[in-house]
């Protein structure tokens, strides 16, 4: 049996983290909206939790050791990076466009980030013996309570 090497593993790692079963690939363009906050962000969520799949998570979270962490990292960071840079730039548009509080836009981005990766994360770790409601009801459930809280009066 061969002796791997860090460099080895640290090669097969990063191409396998190319490979479309372990990088959802996602992009500015999977996320179109129309101005309306709760259905273009019930899109976003819905579009980043069928393309960050339970599979994903859990590799990613292996990926993290000490070992892999510094060559895992830069495509381990692409996918947040993302969709932060998408909601930031949406969030900007809202407040100019008065749909939204004049708020932190960093802040509010990485909540919504937070609300959906902690679904997946806990989706992917527990399942049904934590998670006890659809994707899309979760989905539809934490829209409403976001919009409500950023929503101008």
């Amino acid at each position: 049996m061969p002796s791997w090497g860090f460099d080895e593993k640290k090669e097969i790692v990063t191409a396998a983290m190319e490979l479309p079963k372990w990088n959802p690939g996602l992009s500015e363009r999977d996320f179109t909206h129309h101005g309306d906050l709760e259905e273009d962000l019930t899109s976003f969520s819905s579009i980043y939790m069928s393309k960050v799949t339970p599979q994903m998570v859990k590799v990613s979270i292996g990926l993290r050791s000490a070992e892999l962490q510094g060559a895992a990292l830069p495509g381990i960071m692409k996918v947040p990076m993302v969709f932060k840079e998408v909601l930031v730039n949406y969030f900007t548009q809202m407040i100019t466009e008065g749909k939204i509080r004049d708020c932190n836009v960093e802040s509010i981005s990485l909540q919504f980030i937070a609300m959906n990766f902690g679904f997946v994360f806990l989706d992917a770790s527990f399942g049904d013996q934590l998670v006890g409601v659809s994707r899309e009801e979760y989905i539809r459930n934490s829209i409403r309570v976001f919009v409500s809280g950023i929503c101008v009066s």
